[in-house]
């Protein structure tokens, strides 16, 4: 499926229409440079293995209204015209479960209220994608990435900036058993509970930065691993006004650590040196957890 060019319109109608590109069951298909804008699902391509989604660009999702509206919501629900903000939809950029050894590389998903869907796969390939998500709210779990074990998730760029809403449960990037590096995550907002970064147990998380802003009961970034299959997570960048890291069995080196309430809480048999807290903070906020890195104070 190349070169395609595929626009959905709903307002004035009651929902938006569902499927962009709608293919499940379609191992080793090639979906290629295709412009699709204004759908639920704006790839739908469930229970496909091998498949190759590449530079494609996809604007999905609206809020009560038609195209230019500004903004998708998390909520599913619908059946409500423009101006009417009782019930949203759900809407996904690539929504590919069970697709194992599948790629996903170079696209651009915009105004959805979740990016990449490939869970419960294997080996999947995701790399130098752009996510932006606006102006979502609701409780509902939200994505940027969502991958499957073993998998390679890489220098992907996720935007979700929500100027006037409360979210719950919105996550950057989870993939477990996988290497998830050289990303740039940032999620921030009036008021985001229980949002993360990063989601991966048993992972290597190298080299990553991630900005999360206004979240309560969350940590930017979360790991929780056996003892004979720790996590390694290396100089990544992680800026925070609240809970820095989460982690059991970890091995946390060299890592750069801004934050304003909390450090890391830390469990199991975990590994923890040169990481850095390059700001000052009060020492009362900075050891409320299991166990802290003192802030270092430049002279």
């Amino acid at each position: 499926i190349i070169i395609n060019v595929m626009t959905g319109y709903a307002w004035p109608c009651s929902s938006l229409p569902q499927y962009g590109i709608y293919s499940p069951y379609s191992p080793n298909s090639i979906v290629d440079n295709n412009d699709v804008s204004f759908f639920v699902y704006g790839l739908y391509f469930s229970s496909s293995p091998d498949l190759m989604i590449t530079n494609n660009t996809v604007v999905s999702g609206l809020m009560g209204g038609g195209p230019g509206s500004g903004g998708i919501d998390g909520i599913q629900g619908g059946n409500n015209g423009p101006g009417n903000s009782s019930g949203y939809w759900t809407t996904y950029g690539v929504y590919a479960p069970y697709s194992s050894n599948s790629a996903f590389v170079s696209n651009t998903f915009d105004n959805s209220s979740n990016g990449i869907i490939s869970h419960s796969g294997d080996s999947l390939t995701i790399e130098y994608n752009t996510i932006e998500i606006n102006n979502v709210k609701g409780w509902q779990n939200k994505y940027g990435i969502q991958g499957s074990q073993n998998s390679y998730i890489a220098f992907n760029t996720f935007n979700a900036i929500f100027s006037n809403n409360f979210v719950q449960n919105m996550v950057g990037i989870e993939s477990h058993d996988s290497e998830i590096i050289g990303n740039d995550v940032n999620i921030s907002g009036n008021e985001n509970y229980n949002c993360s970064g990063i989601i991966a147990n048993s992972s290597k998380i190298l080299d990553n930065i991630l900005n999360v802003e206004s979240i309560s009961n969350g940590a930017s970034l979360r790991s929780y691993s056996s003892s004979e299959n720790k996590s390694l997570i290396s100089s990544n960048t992680i800026n925070s006004d609240y809970c820095i890291m989460n982690v059991s069995n970890a091995e946390v080196v060299n890592n750069t650590l801004s934050f304003t309430d909390q450090g890391l809480s830390v469990s199991g048999s975990s590994l923890i040196t040169g990481n850095v807290t390059p700001v000052a903070i009060p020492s009362s906020a900075a050891c409320r957890i299991s166990l802290c890195i003192r802030p270092k104070v430049n002279p």
